[in-house]
């Protein structure tokens, strides 16, 4: 496979599970990406607020312990309001839609957990490249 244009991109990986978060995080790494991660809203809110400007993507958990994660989106959006966001949900993907404004919906992208390392992979490729 030929190397990515997006080599080495900083994504943030926000899942309050911390299997979930490593498995995400070897995964990128392994396709070449480099990944910060976040346990909770409040934590990714703080970590994109030191380091915005770098992060290239964030995949973001629907289900967070305080502030769930489509509040936490609209917090990075206020910070970034062009960031793309991947809300990864084990509910149905609809039932995450519908707790989003419209205006909250461009440059957000949904998966579906569990979810395949290469499916992963292809879609934050596909959005970075974009």
């Amino acid at each position: 496979m030929g190397e990515s244009t997006n080599s080495g991109a900083l994504v943030l990986v926000v899942d309050d599970e911390k299997n979930v978060r490593t498995v995400a995080q070897l995964t990128l790494e392994d396709a070449g990406f480099r990944v910060m991660t976040a346990e909770s809203g409040e934590d990714a809110v703080e970590v994109f607020e030191a380091h915005g400007e770098a992060i290239r993507l964030v995949l973001l958990d629907v289900t967070l312990p305080k502030i769930s994660g489509t509040e936490t989106l609209i917090l990075l959006r206020k910070q970034r309001p062009d960031i793309p966001i991947v809300l990864s949900t084990g509910r149905d993907v609809r039932d995450a839609q519908s707790q989003l404004d419209a205006s909250a919906l461009p440059n957000t992208s949904f998966l579906q957990k569990p979810y395949r390392g290469t499916k992963l992979v292809q879609l934050i490729r596909e959005i970075i490249e974009s």
